[in-house]
């Protein structure tokens, strides 16, 4: 139940929500290409964003040299909002 309430959580908040649509869209996009997207958001702002989509178990994070990349862990998506996948 606490995972769920974390993710409707990090889902609830617009600017999360249009994030984690996108990287189910798109996945594996890093920082740079999230921010350009979403183009009103500042980068500490995102930064945010993200850390909640990732604590909520939601997304994942994957390094990549001195780049980070971002993705829907589908496993997480199918069970509490499979609308992502759609």
């Amino acid at each position: 139940m606490e995972k769920a309430v974390k993710v409707y959580k990090a889902l609830g908040e617009p600017t999360r929500l249009k994030i984690a649509l996108m990287l189910a869209k798109e996945s594996n996009q890093c920082f740079t290409a999230i921010g350009e997207r979403l183009e009103t958001v500042a980068g500490s702002t995102l930064s945010h964003h993200l850390k909640q989509l990732t604590e909520s178990g939601l997304i994942h994070s994957r390094k990549n040299g001195s780049f980070i990349h971002y993705s829907v862990n589908e496993e997480m998506a199918k069970k509490f909002a499979p609308y992502l996948l759609g």
